[in-house]
């Protein structure tokens, strides 16, 4: 995270203590999405407007297909199913990968999160062919040059 001004200071260490506390404990993602991220919809929802409830079962379903899947793999799917599923905000990309990260520990023994940008930001960029973005998702979380 970067900050571009003295005035993003609050702002930033907001999003941080939110980021925090998903990675550090709590319900993961796949056992109640709207608690881990902390989001309802508002009472007066317009009728235009899709509910997240509704945004958020379809990403849940999918996520619930690739149960078979190892968990980095799923890590690697939900992050990038995260916008087609209208979870986004304003184009942000912290919800998302916060929720990776715990997807991706979830089988691990000690750990709370995985690390998913070691080797750099590659694994979040979206394009290509799912092989690529898998293969860019696992550089990123290992940082593989640092280990040569």
């Amino acid at each position: 995270m970067r900050l571009s001004g003295v005035q993003d200071d609050t702002a930033a260490l907001a999003r941080v203590g939110w980021a925090v506390r998903r990675l550090t404990g709590g319900p993961g993602p796949e056992q109640d999405l709207s608690a881990f991220l902390d989001r309802r919809d508002p009472e007066n929802l317009s009728d235009e407007i899709e509910p997240f409830v509704d945004r958020a079962s379809g990403w849940l379903d999918l996520m619930g297909q690739a149960a078979d899947l190892h968990s980095i793999t799923r890590a690697a799917m939900g992050f990038h199913l995260w916008g087609l599923a209208g979870l986004g905000q304003h184009g942000d990309q912290m919800e998302a990968a916060v929720a990776a990260a715990r997807i991706a520990a979830c089988e691990g023994r000690g750990a709370v999160f995985a690390p998913l940008a070691m080797g750099g930001a590659g694994g979040l960029r979206a394009g290509g062919s799912p092989f690529d973005r898998l293969a860019r998702w696992l550089d990123g979380m290992c940082d593989c040059d640092a280990a040569a």
